[in-house]
Formats: C-alpha cells, structure tokens, sequence
C-alpha cells in the first residue's frame, strides 16, 4: 500500500513510506523517523515538502532507487499544525544559600522605622556600625533599640552577614523548531506573584503544590512611615535557549527566584 506524509496522488505514487520509528525520550520527548523509497524526482519533491514542516533530511540514491530519512521532533502527523504540538516539560524547585545584611532582618527594619521617626536611619546604623568596628560601646539606648543592639553584638563578633534560603523554580521546555509559543524574554525587570507565575509558566498542579507558601507580611521592610515597600513574589534569574541541530529541537530553561523583592525596583505583575 502506498502512503505518504502528503499524499498528492502523483507525489504518492513516487514516493513511498517503507519505514516508521518513533523515539521516547523522557527528556527531549518523542521524535519521528520516517523513510521513504521512489523515484529520485519522488524523493526530492518530498524532501523539499518535509523540510517546510521542520523535519531534518537525509536523501540518498543508490543505482535506480532512491531512500529519503525524514526526522521530526514532532508528530509528523500534525506537522502541518505547529500549533497542536505539546512540549515536554522538565521542573526542578531547589534552595540557593544567600548571604544577607544583618540590616534587613524583619524586626530590626520595623524597630528602626518606628523608633527612628526623627532620626535619620542611616544615621542610626552608621553611628552603630562605627561603634561596633572601633570597639565602642553601644550608642544608643538598649531598651529603644533592643534589635539593633542584637546587630550590634553580631557586629562585634565580626558577623555582617547572615545566611538564608531562597527558593528557587527551573522549568525547562523543550519543543520543536515549529513550535508558535516560546516563551518571549521580558525586556523589563519585573516580578510575578504566585499565582501570576502559575499562569504565565503554565505550573502543573504537582508543582504549584510544593511552591512556597508567602511568609507573613509582617516580615516584609517598610519605610519610616511604616508603610510596607516590598512583595513576596518571583523574580526571572534568567532565560537560556539552547537548539539542538541533529533534532531540530529547542531547549528553553526559565528561572526565577523568590524573595521579598522591592516594589520601587521591580514592577509586580499579579
């Protein structure tokens, strides 16, 4: 029986498919490899078809009969429908370590916002600061500034820095060279709030049920109003696109962070 990809009558009766093999891959997915046999006009006329829907071609002809291998990175049989392809997703969630001042410590920020209203903040923290590398005492009362004094100590003891977690999503797609919906770089800084990051990576419910509940607002800085100046929320570390030219495939890899992030740095996408 003669069939093809294509199957205009004359385009069939020159070109057979003697061949099909489909290829699982748990990472890259499936991929398509079909052969045919016909004549030499045959096979290059199915060639120059298959090319367009993104199948990698390899022809040869031996004495009268001519073979065509056509690999594709998608089903063949909706080649000629980019927009039915299904990538293959990879997710990874991990904890990075990161080194934070001992100034951004929740309590301390809240403390320096509610007892210094007349009193320049950096001012405060300089003069604590100084104290602390020149051996002084602390300079000013301990009772009004018992967070700061905590610092104050950890400045002592050479400590400017403490460590925390921070987690971090990886999603990495990969699709075929036909694929209509990569994912397009954000010329723009900003950030995405759970749910918005959800929507805008396509999370499947096994992954949104391991991503990190928000922690209270109450551990959010505020300025010296009070006034809460940042949002729990994901920030894109980076986008990479690698293209793999022997599977004409595109592995695309999404990574973003969640932290406190500063609402006057960042626009919040909800």
């Amino acid at each position: 029986m003669k069939t093809s990809l294509f199957s205009s009558g004359t385009l069939a009766a020159q070109c057979d498919i003697v061949e099909q093999e489909i290829s699982t891959d748990p990472v890259a997915g499936a991929s398509w490899r079909l052969t045919y046999e016909g004549t030499e006009t045959g096979v290059k006329t199915m060639g120059a078809s298959l090319l367009s829907f993104g199948a990698k071609i390899t022809t040869t002809v031996d004495g009268g009969k001519s073979r065509l291998i056509a690999v594709f990175a998608n089903d063949p049989a909706t080649a000629s429908n980019p927009s039915s392809e299904v990538p293959v997703d990879r997710w990874q969630i991990q904890e990075e370590l990161v080194q934070i001042s001992l100034w951004t410590i929740p309590a301390v920020i809240h403390e320096l916002a509610e007892k210094s209203n007349f009193v320049n903040i950096s001012k405060v923290k300089k003069d604590i600061a100084d104290a602390a590398s020149n051996g002084l005492d602390f300079p000013y009362t301990e009772t009004v500034y018992p967070n700061c004094y905590r610092v104050f100590l950890k400045l002592l003891a050479g400590d400017e820095h403490y460590e925390s977690k921070r987690p971090v999503l990886t999603r990495v797609r990969t699709y075929s060279s036909n694929y209509p919906n990569r994912l397009r770089v954000v010329a723009r800084d900003v950030t995405y709030t759970t749910s918005a990051l959800i929507s805008f990576l396509g999370i499947p419910v096994d992954i949104q049920a391991v991503v990190p509940v928000n922690p209270p607002d109450a551990n959010l800085p505020v300025d010296t109003h009070g006034k809460i100046v940042a949002s729990w929320s994901w920030k894109n570390r980076g986008t990479n696109l690698d293209y793999q030219i022997a599977t004409r495939r595109f592995e695309e890899t999404s990574i973003f962070a969640f932290a406190a992030w500063d609402n006057d740095l960042y626009e919040l996408i909800t």
